[in-house]
């Protein structure tokens, strides 16, 4: 398996199940905030109560002890905020505020919380106050008074940090279990995604090979017709591909980049032979008929839904700059980008080559030409940088004729791009 691949799929796995983790956490988080308020009420109310049923006790032992409806009992030692009793009709008898929270009493009492008054049943209603960030419970229920009278009883009710602290870690491993089931999972099912994508890839690989090889045909196929095409549709991509990685183009504009640099004069197997080899310079007629291998090129290419990302630098690599080139007469950044950065390499690699009417140009020679098509021929930023970094690019390739060890220059490329 190809490491890179290798990488790059563990990398989608752990970033997936990083994902999911987080997203089953959250899931959780939300349905535990929302089962809190109950889980609070329930937790904190079964102890209300109980205090409420304990002071009941007090107050009416303290009545009969006392022979008063004002009985001296600490409010700080039962967890209530305030405590009111009432009658049936609802007159205060008994009314107490502890000294410890007579603010957190005013601020909550102010607020309407709809308690019903019923004769049968205990109403609750959970209450956080912002300021303290402290969970409160009111109670409201039918009691029996001294004498055995009835009446009812009002109570504020603090829960405590330990009652709120067993909610907040309930809702904290409730979180973290979520998280880990996910991770746990993803753990066993990640050798089973590598297996199957291992026999993914190989498949892709297959077919990009395949498609590589219907490259190579192709580009036989026009080197058997015309002789400066072979070598120089391998050093015309290196250059393309090193330019590209210069400008940070994406994997995508990359492949498209290497597909029409390689196969940028496909079309020219379309044209006959009396033209494409003619040793003297072509009359107008016959430079007519050479500017169709541009529709030729995307007449080839319209058969292969892989090379259609291919048809920018096909289809438009004889555009210039100011408008004066060929077929569309397209300017400035009209011209699709993967086509203007090949009309810079098209032109460099012709310059730098021998051919059989000319000799190479010297580099220096070359980028001086180059330059004076600034702004007409050539896009002035990418000619530009294209300058500023070609340099160790031909000192390594320029001139190079040898396909093999030119195959072996270009197959890292077509692993990552490809």
């Amino acid at each position: 398996m190809n490491p890179h691949l290798h990488r790059q799929l563990l990398r989608r796995v752990l970033l997936s199940a990083l994902f999911i983790a987080i997203l089953a956490a959250l899931v959780t988080l939300m349905y535990q905030t929302q089962k809190m308020e109950e889980h609070v009420k329930s937790v904190a109310s079964e102890t209300g109560n109980s205090q409420v049923s304990s002071f009941l006790q007090r107050y009416r032992d303290a009545c009969e002890k006392q022979h008063t409806i004002e009985p001296n009992i600490n409010l700080d030692e039962t967890g209530f905020v305030f405590i009111e009793i009432f009658d049936t009709n609802m007159k205060p008898v008994f009314s107490k505020t502890t000294e410890t929270y007579p603010k957190i009493h005013q601020e909550i009492n102010a607020i309407d919380h709809h308690i019903a008054y019923n004769n049968n049943t205990s109403d609750i209603k959970l209450i956080h106050n912002h300021i303290e960030n402290r969970f409160y419970i009111q109670i409201l229920s039918p009691a029996l008074l001294s004498d055995n009278k009835p009446g009812y009883i009002k109570v504020l009710y603090r829960v405590s940090d330990k009652e709120i602290q067993q909610v907040y870690t309930e809702i904290i491993i409730n979180v973290l279990l979520a998280i880990a089931s996910i991770i746990i999972l993803f753990a066993i099912l990640y050798p089973v995604i590598l297996f199957l994508n291992k026999k993914l890839i190989q498949r892709t690989k297959a077919l990009a090979d395949a498609n590589l090889e219907m490259m190579d045909v192709l580009a036989s196929a026009i080197a058997k017709r015309d002789h400066e095409t072979d070598s120089h549709n391998y050093r015309v991509t290196l250059y393309a591909l090193a330019l590209g990685e210069a400008l940070e183009l994406d994997d995508k504009a990359m492949a498209a980049l290497l597909k029409g640099a390689f196969l940028h004069d496909v079309g020219k197997i379309g044209i006959s032979d009396t033209i494409l080899l003619k040793p003297d310079k072509l009359n107008e007629e016959e430079y007519t008929t050479m500017k169709l291998h541009v529709a030729y090129g995307q007449e080839i290419i319209a058969q292969s839904s892989w090379l259609q990302d291919a048809r920018d630098v096909i289809a438009y690599h004889h555009e210039r700059y100011d408008g004066s080139g060929y077929l569309k007469g397209l300017k400035g950044e009209d011209i699709p980008l993967n086509a203007r950065i090949f009309t810079i390499i098209d032109v460099f690699d012709a310059l730098t080559s021998s051919r059989p009417y000319k000799e190479a140009y010297t580099y220096e020679r070359s980028i001086a030409i180059l330059k004076e098509g600034s702004g007409t021929h050539f896009d002035p930023k990418l000619l530009e940088q294209f300058i500023a970094m070609i340099a160790p690019t031909y000192a390594l390739i320029a001139g190079k004729e040898d396909i093999r060890w030119l195959k072996d220059k270009l197959l890292p490329y077509t692993e990552h791009y490809l």
